[in-house]
């Protein structure tokens, strides 16, 4: 049975760490390695603690960029629709303040749509579509 170098190496190492164990001298080989290899190990966790808060704060912009998009159509979407309110609530007064005239002028009216117009410099004529059906006679004011 022949041995190669490597194995006869490994099975010395082994046996010479075998019995440092058993006399308690591992330890301070142990704590040795630990005093060297400590700094390299929080240099390198720092680096990567770095970069991870670098890449979370990187996330962290983007989701908040996406955030702010969201939020910018949403309030251009608002802003249409409280133009539109707007517009409707001054027709609303229009409005009212047509249909208060009608009542407080004590004249009988009549709702009506102009179908044509016609104006010149010296007439203006208007084609409604009301007629004696409805109680509108010529000469009456429209």
């Amino acid at each position: 049975m022949t041995f190669s170098k490597t194995w006869i190496y490994t099975l010395v190492i082994v046996l010479v760490l075998v019995v440092f164990a058993m006399a308690g001298l591992i330890r301070p080989v142990r704590e040795s390695l630990r005093s060297l290899f400590v700094p390299v190990v929080r240099m390198t966790s720092s680096v990567g603690s770095g970069i991870g808060r670098w890449l979370q704060v990187d996330e962290e912009a983007r989701v908040a960029n996406e955030r702010a998009e969201e939020l910018e159509a949403r309030l251009a979407a608002h802003t249409i629709d409280y133009a539109r309110l707007n517009a409707l609530e001054e027709e609303n007064r229009s409005l009212r303040a047509v249909a208060n005239f009608l009542t407080e002028s004590g004249y009988q009216s009549i709702g009506a749509r102009v179908i044509s117009r016609s104006i010149t410099h010296q007439t203006a004529v208007v084609t409604i579509d009301r007629g004696s059906t409805d109680g509108v006679e010529i000469g009456h004011a429209v």
